[in-house]
């Protein structure tokens, strides 16, 4: 009795067998002739890819999941190459922490929380994003829906940023540096007390400007904004109009930047 293999199986074993072949230059008939000879020597001796899991079941699993990985990436792609032709258009609000070349042809807006392990992440790739590119990106801080401790942090950031925007970027780096501590109430006060010192901060000055309505309904704007454009979780970002949830890998936000950057040259055309 012939032991049936399951299709998925069979299909992944086609997929790289049909990718070494085109490899080489040939026309299409050529291609569907080779798909077809690959498939009934499978359908017809299944016995091949039963050997072959046999003697290198690792290696299999390993060409299963880099298969699974490539699919879930094309699926990505082109759910940015959607989202390119509804772009998302964030307000670019007065007193935002703005990195990079004021001028730079992308803009990035980043939603994100000073005390969510994520966003820290996330932090960190944008600082490898400016770094990388100097000359192309610029990034807008917002906040995202944020809990008390959070929110609280945010006020004292938005404050500094209405007394020294230098400050403010050096202040973001030293919050998400130091999350743990700063989750906890009493190590939390003393930590924020010794960054006030470090960047010659009047804590007074900081926490009377931290209390304004100002203040307060510039994190409600982005909160809300955040809302609007369905950002649910932090952290969460609009790549030139393009929405990415999550702290996904520098290479998938270069994946985005290339599909904005053509989306522009589209339109200018």
């Amino acid at each position: 009795m012939i032991q049936r293999v399951p299709w998925c199986i069979i299909l992944v074993c086609m997929f790289f067998l049909c990718a070494a072949c085109s490899k080489h230059t040939v026309d299409e008939k050529t291609k569907d002739l080779q798909h077809t000879a690959v498939k009934e020597i499978l359908k017809n001796d299944p016995s091949i890819i039963l050997d072959a899991l046999r003697e290198q079941p690792l290696e299999f699993l390993e060409v299963l999941e880099y298969a699974v990985e490539q699919k879930q990436q094309q699926e990505r792609i082109e759910q940015y190459k959607q989202a390119a032709t509804h772009r998302f258009t964030p307000q670019l609000r007065e007193n935002c922490l703005i990195e990079g070349k004021p001028t730079a042809p992308i803009t990035i807006f980043e939603y994100s929380d000073f005390l969510c392990g994520h966003c820290r992440h996330g932090n960190e790739t944008m600082q490898e994003l400016l770094a990388k590119y100097p000359e192309k990106i610029r990034l807008v801080y917002k906040h995202a829906q944020l809990g008390t401790a959070s929110h609280t942090l945010a006020t004292i950031f938005e404050a500094v940023m209405r007394i020294d925007s230098h400050k403010a970027r050096l202040l973001k780096d030293m919050l998400f540096a130091h999350q743990q501590e700063l989750r906890d109430p009493n190590q939390g006060q003393e930590l924020l007390a010794s960054f006030f010192k470090q960047l010659n901060l009047n804590p007074a000055a900081v926490q009377k400007i931290s209390q304004s309505k100002d203040v307060i309904q510039s994190i409600q704007e982005d909160e809300q904004e955040g809302t609007l454009f369905s950002f649910y979780g932090a952290p969460s970002y609009i790549v030139d109009g393009i929405p990415v949830r999550g702290a996904v890998p520098l290479e998938e936000f270069e994946d985005v930047i290339g599909i904005a950057q053509q989306a522009q040259s589209t339109h200018n055309k």
